[in-house]
């Protein structure tokens, strides 16, 4: 929940807000905002890190930790710090992470926004329990909660309680006194929605620990709140999650009451036009439907979204559950169906997308010859387009397909085509990262060497993206490469968290890169 704040720094031409992760989760494209972190150190009076106790200045952790301390704005420094110490978990040297850990706790001191503290108290909760500072952990937690309790805006609010109680359920039975006391204020929330999803989702982890009795507890609880929400497609929603909470304890008789009523607030329901969020909310009710083997209701609750487009993205995957089932000739027909859908929308982009979504539920079912031909006809209707991104963003969905195809090199192809450096670098990556996930590491390196060949471009490109290209270099453990990009980077929040990431990348053997660190 946690993110840096991004502002101009080096080259960066802005940033995307994007959620707090662990650097063990490297390999995930992320085009971070830049902090304004290119003065001598951080505003007067904040503290600075004390590296007693941190003898080897020539670790790549002890870089990131120098180029953290120079870091301005406080959000993005204990952002940085945080992904720093969860580097030294990863490995396992627990008394640099404590000690990282007790400068976040001076440092979130000076926090003044309080929705932003709760965030932050909770991300150092879980680095805490890592740590095996238990007590402390639970402190953070319930402070984080005392925080929430105050907060005006329901739907964060909610969602807040839902972090703290993920985190909770993480520690186990020690933190389960902080999971009631959530459960207590989320019962008073009054947006019904925010209500009604919270309690779902918590007697969701009840069962998948075994305490079915908790979880049915909080299923009662939850079902006043999703039988009163105003809105139809969202009442349907959180009354077809309480029908699979019910099913995934063996109850069939309530499971098929609740599916039942959640499928009555939609079918035959006429509506003329839908924002898209809220259309792929009736989306997701058909899927859990379709997930507890109602097939059919599940095809008429589709009949209701207005969108032609996600009307075939919503029979793709009721093909895909047919086909789970054991049906793959229905799973044919959903595919035929959204084929025929997807044409009605008029829309060249909004058509391809749709083809890019029934090629890869082919894929899905291992139909790769008919997933193939799908993508095939994608990537022909966006053949004439000239908005880049549009064209971009369906060629990312067609990576799995061409790979699994073994004609990756097609969309490397197609994506040098592409003038803007951004859609480029995103098709690139997204091909590095599908030829890692299958082990084919000689063809995962070349989509990012293919990025570098025009230097004097890549050269000029914000410092956000070649963090991301770096990430990936890192993902792969081509550290030497990794550091190359570290010089043209000058911010010292991307350069702390890049050689955070190279801190905590492994090789297949388990090793951690112990080279020199040459950079500037």
């Amino acid at each position: 929940m946690f993110s840096p704040k991004g502002a101009k720094g080096g080259r960066s031409a802005g940033s995307q807000k994007h959620v707090f992760f662990h650097l063990f989760a490297l390999g995930v494209l992320l085009l971070a905002g830049v902090s304004s972190c290119l003065s001598p150190g951080p505003g007067t009076g904040e503290p600075r890190f004390n590296f007693r106790g941190f003898s080897d200045r020539d670790s790549v952790l002890y870089f990131a930790l120098r180029e953290a301390d120079q870091v301005e704005d406080i959000s993005n420094r204990i952002f940085v710090f945080s992904e720093i110490a969860a580097a030294y978990l990863v490995r396992r040297e627990l008394s640099e992470a404590q000690a990282v850990l007790t400068h976040l706790d001076e440092l979130s001191q000076r926090v003044t926004a309080r929705s932003e503290r709760a965030e932050i108290l909770v991300e150092l909760s879980e680095l805490k329990f890592q740590v095996n500072n238990v007590e402390a952990g639970l402190r953070a937690l319930n402070e984080a909660l005392d925080i929430a309790a105050t907060m005006s805006d329901q739907g964060a609010r909610g969602a807040l309680y839902e972090r703290i109680i993920q985190v909770a359920f993480e520690v186990g039975e020690d933190a389960f006194p902080v999971v009631a006391r959530t459960i207590d204020l989320v019962l008073v929330i009054d947006d019904l929605h925010t209500r009604a999803t919270v309690l779902t989702n918590t007697a969701r982890r009840y069962q998948r620990q075994g305490l079915g009795q908790s979880g049915n507890i909080l299923i009662q609880q939850a079902i006043p709140a999703a039988g009163s929400i105003g809105s139809p497609w969202r009442r349907a929603a959180a009354l077809s999650a309480v029908a699979l909470r019910f099913r995934a304890v063996g109850d069939a008789r309530s499971a098929t009451q609740y599916a039942d009523r959640a499928a009555d607030q939609l079918i035959g329901l006429t509506v003329l036009s839908l924002p898209d969020d809220d259309a792929r909310v009736i989306a997701d009710v058909g899927a859990q439907l379709a997930e507890m083997d109602r097939f059919s209701t599940a095809a008429q609750v589709v009949a209701a979204i207005p969108q032609s487009h996600i009307r075939a993205d919503a029979l793709v995957t009721l093909g895909e559950a047919y086909a789970r089932s054991g049906d793959r000739p229905s799973a044919f027909v959903m595919f035929s169906r959204a084929a025929s859908e997807a044409e009605r929308s008029g829309n060249p982009s909004l058509i391809a997308g749709a083809y890019a979504s029934i090629a890869n539920g082919y894929l899905s079912i291992g139909e790769e010859q008919l997933a193939y031909l799908n993508a095939e006809f994608a990537r022909s209707i966006m053949d004439g387009l000239a908005d880049e991104f549009s064209r971009s963003s369906v060629l990312v969905r067609l990576v799995p397909v061409y790979v699994a195809a073994g004609a990756g090199v097609e969309l490397e192809a197609e994506a040098l085509e592409l003038q803007e450096l951004f859609p480029r670098i995103q098709v690139l990556t997204t091909l590095t990262r599908e030829y890692a996930s299958r082990g084919e590491g000689a063809d995962a390196r070349r989509p990012l060497d293919t990025i570098r060949t025009n230097e004097a471009e890549f050269a000029a490109a914000s410092e956000s993206l070649i963090f991301s290209v770096l990430q990936q270099y890192v993902a792969l453990f081509l550290i030497e490469d990794a550091l190359e990009l570290v010089v043209e980077i000058r911010s010292p929040f991307l350069r702390a968290r890049a050689f955070a990431g190279i801190g905590s990348a492994q090789r297949a053997d388990g090793e951690f890169y112990s080279g020199p660190i040459v950079v500037p």
